[in-house]
């Protein structure tokens, strides 16, 4: 599958137009991941969403120059306009000049901006005429604040947009998860456990996976070549060799430390306690300890509601100092980050 055209930009014809209704889009900066999702359903006549984690940011970008639709728009020698459908909706139109030079929006929005930390104001929202849901910046910058279970708040947002329209022979509302790889236990990849599946992919330097039954594509777009020629650019000059430059061009989720991920016997542990899927071993000679999904035994076990996670914490609490001594093992990846977030 070639998923690049012949200028180095993604071809979002081929990853919009495959048989899988959520597709996770991974990659460097620039190399046309919201210019071209945006430009593939004007082109197409899809109306679309435009969906940002919070209202405050989409306040931000729908104006008529910040919009992300008008350097498309601009582009396709097209005039471009925004305008307040109501409270929380903001719809991108194309535009006509007047006498005075000021722009007005013609005819129905191509598409609308969200902010997705607002959908649970908008249960009785139809949106039936729009079939591609943008999810931009879906990963979060480190110095970002994000939502409290943000994938749980996304799949009721979903539910609300999409409402019965398989039910009625439709096709699904299609999701196009976009990012930078700033942070693989985001809560995305953790709610529907990908962690591990992308981990595996980036280690074996694979570009596409596909979960047919899950109807799940995962894009890591490391082999750019937008990103390679981005390399000798100013910044990226500038940059060489440090960690922004890996995220940034590379594509490498450069934070994530799998220094502590190996497999152990069990044989050798004695289970000590079990939270949520996550089962913390201690070892029955030495003074380590060890984390899988598995557990062997019988030992104190706790839920992940608000108040038992307290619980567990409270209790346990030098088994976060064992973590920041660099005292546990993990069996994977997805582990760690399920302790890490245990313990907030």
């Amino acid at each position: 599958m070639n998923i690049y055209q012949s200028d180095g930009y993604l071809n979002m014809n081929t990853i919009i137009e495959n048989n899988y209704t959520f597709n996770f889009l991974v990659g460097g900066r620039g190399i046309g991941k919201t210019y071209g999702a945006i430009k593939y359903c004007i082109e197409h006549g899809i109306k679309f969403i435009y969906m940002r984690r919070t209202d405050t940011i989409i306040q931000t970008i729908v104006n008529s120059e910040l919009s992300p639709v008008k350097p498309v728009m601009d582009d396709m020698g097209k005039l471009s306009a925004v305008e307040k459908i109501n409270k929380y909706v903001t719809g991108f139109y194309e535009a006509e000049q007047n006498a005075d030079g000021t722009t007005k929006p013609i005819g129905e929005p191509i598409g609308i901006a969200v902010g997705l930390s607002i959908m649970g104001n908008m249960r009785g929202w139809s949106a039936a005429d729009y079939t591609v849901l943008i999810n931009d910046e879906f990963i979060p910058e480190k110095h970002e604040h994000t939502l409290k279970n943000e994938a749980s708040v996304f799949f009721n947002a979903y539910e609300t947009i999409n409402r019965n329209r398989e039910l009625q022979g439709r096709p699904p509302l299609k999701v196009l998860f976009l990012a930078n790889a700033n942070d693989m236990t985001n809560d995305y990849f953790m709610e529907l456990n990908l962690i591990n599946v992308v981990d595996t992919m980036q280690i074996k330097d694979q570009t596409m996976r596909f979960d047919k039954k899950r109807g799940i594509a995962i894009y890591l777009l490391h082999d750019s070549p937008i990103s390679a020629e981005k390399k000798e650019t100013a910044l990226y000059k500038l940059t060489s060799g440090t960690m922004y430059s890996s995220m940034a061009v590379d594509n490498d989720f450069v934070y994530e430390d799998r220094s502590r991920i190996a497999s152990r016997p069990l044989v050798e542990y004695k289970a000590l306690v079990k939270v949520g899927e996550l089962v913390i071993y201690k070892h029955k000679t030495g003074t380590h300890y060890y984390a899988c999904l598995h557990l062997t035994g019988t030992c104190p076990t706790y839920g992940i509601t608000d108040v038992e996670l307290k619980r567990f914490t409270y209790k346990y609490i030098y088994l976060w100092s064992a973590y920041l001594s660099e005292n546990i093992i993990f069996e994977t990846y997805t582990c760690e980050a399920l302790f890490r977030k245990y313990y907030k």
